[in-house]
């Protein structure tokens, strides 16, 4: 299976426990994927996504070029 939606390069992955898919790319934007589908995609860095964490919790973590580590919860 293929999973299409970056517009550029992905730089990382990270899967929860749940097997939700999350990706990363120099969009800015971390994307999140379920069942082969793109559900959401979290935005608000400033420059290349490069790392992902999935907490035990399902909080995601994302670090950027931008100099920052963003925390998303399952409310964001």
């Amino acid at each position: 299976r293929k999973l299409e939606g970056h517009t550029d390069e992905v730089t990382c992955l990270a899967v929860g426990l749940d097997g939700t898919i999350y990706s990363c790319s120099s969009e800015l934007a971390v994307r999140v994927w379920s069942g082969g589908n793109e559900i959401r995609t979290l935005e608000g860095h400033t420059d290349w996504v490069h790392c992902l964490a999935v907490g035990p919790a399902g909080t995601v973590y994302s670090g950027s070029y931008d100099g920052s580590i963003r925390v998303w919860s399952g409310e964001d």
